[in-house]
């Protein structure tokens, strides 16, 4: 479910699977809550057109 909302570049219901006032960290920026998580998500995927998550289990 992450990878397939993280892919449908939804940044709403990607940041509805963390708590109220999670605390991401990309590269050298840092968010704290869902809504500075939403923001974050509009700007990385306005430049990162060709990104995808890909998680797989290795075994």
């Amino acid at each position: 479910m992450a990878e397939d909302a993280w892919n449908g570049r939804e940044p709403l219901r990607v940041s509805q699977v963390s708590s109220l006032e999670t605390r991401w960290r990309n590269r050298s920026e840092s968010v704290q809550g869902r809504d500075a998580v939403v923001a974050f998500l509009r700007r990385k995927w306005a430049k990162e057109l060709d990104y995808q998550l890909i998680k797989e289990l290795l075994t």
